[in-house]
């Protein structure tokens, strides 16, 4: 190899730090506190808002799963009709308006309509920062680029729970559920896929 083919000698923190992802860590960690309570307060709202079990719990389980399949079905759909920040936008509102009425919700019918494109676009919104991030970072540092994305993602969605459960402990469930979704303008910041 000779010296013009060889890569700079600059650390790799240096190399990295002038790569500006589409969705910045930060910025996931931000959207991702905010919304993704709904699979941490679900228990609650099965048991407290519905009056179901178990069994019960595990329907609303389900309605989320089946939206997420749908959801999964949806994004080659959703991604040749909408530019990255609109889908992202749509999927954002989609998902806080079917959380809040998931929480205000008395009926079980209704909740597992309204968990269904919830699921979806949550579906829909991850799979759409995932494909940024795999079409975006250079090939030499992808694999790092995707763990530290997937560290920022389940990390927040841990702190999300702690969070928003302590929020509903202390506020109340239907405080905390439409609070939450509310909460959820930042995926519609127009620099999001900067």
């Amino acid at each position: 190899m000779t010296a013009a083919t060889q890569a700079p000698a600059r650390p790799i923190r240096a190399r990295v730090s002038r790569l500006a992802p589409p969705l910045s860590f930060l910025r996931l960690l931000r959207i991702e506190l905010r919304r993704n309570a709904m699979p941490w307060l679900l228990p609650l709202i099965a048991a407290q808002r519905l009056g179901l079990g178990s069994s019960g719990y595990g329907v609303l389980l389900s309605a989320l799963g089946a939206g997420a399949i749908g959801g999964a079905l949806l994004v080659p759909h959703a991604r040749a009709r909408l530019p990255a920040n609109a889908l992202a936008a749509v999927a954002s509102l989609a998902y806080a308006a079917a959380l809040a009425a998931a929480a205000l919700s008395r009926d079980l019918a209704l909740t597992i309509v309204v968990l269904l494109p919830a699921a979806a676009a949550w579906t829909v919104f991850l799979s759409n920062v995932n494909a940024a991030l795999q079409l975006f970072l250079p090939r030499w540092v992808r694999a790092r680029g995707l763990s530290v994305y997937q560290m920022v993602l389940f990390g927040a969605q841990a702190a999300g729970a702690a969070i928003w459960g302590v929020v509903a402990g202390a506020a109340g469930l239907v405080p905390a559920s439409i609070g939450r979704p509310v909460s959820t303008r930042s995926p519609l910041d127009s620099s999001m896929y900067r």
